[in-house]
């Protein structure tokens, strides 16, 4: 779906607790597991929150909104400014 809507991989991120989230950290740029999560996760995340009960997905949210320019710069973004591709 995000290249149909011209975003690139390294602008995709993630966040999943358990097994059936993999095809998606593999498919995103960034994923986030929760710290309840599945140990099956762990090869396929970037990063690890805290869990459900600590606010582990706003803990995600907050670090992809303080950094998200740094992740894409060491991801190798190949785009034009913020334009999207067409």
């Amino acid at each position: 779906l995000y290249e149909k809507l011209g975003y690139l991989k390294e602008e995709v991120a993630c966040i999943g607790d358990g097994e059936n989230d993999i095809s998606n950290f593999k498919v995103s740029g960034t994923s986030f597991m929760m710290g309840n999560g599945d140990e099956c996760l762990k090869a396929y995340a970037t990063y690890c929150v805290a869990d459900n009960d600590h606010d582990g997905v706003s803990e995600a949210i907050d670090f992809l909104l303080n950094s998200w320019d740094l992740i894409i710069l060491l991801k190798g973004n190949k785009r034009n400014g913020n334009k999207k591709r067409t």
